[in-house]
């Protein structure tokens, strides 16, 4: 599952080389709020699921990790 997640990040960032859970979005990934859009769209189409409006809120989402543990959520739950 991360290594599928790191390959849609990798898709959409401006950083793809050593990308891990430790890296924050916007700072080391240069992610702005439309990529961030894209990549929960790219992340709801890879998965086969789609977020629940609670789940899109940014404040939440500022590591890769936090993306790593929101999949975790929908895995375990389907």
């Amino acid at each position: 599952m991360q290594q599928q997640i790191i390959e849609v990040v990798k898709g959409l960032s401006i950083v793809c080389d050593n990308v891990d859970g430790n890296m924050k979005l916007k700072e080391d990934l240069g992610f702005d709020s439309l990529r961030m859009v894209e990549l929960l769209i790219a992340l709801e189409d890879s998965f086969d699921f789609e977020f629940e409006q609670s789940d899109l809120d940014p404040s939440k989402i500022i590591y890769l990790q936090d993306v790593f543990e929101l999949i975790s959520r929908y895995e375990i739950a389907s």
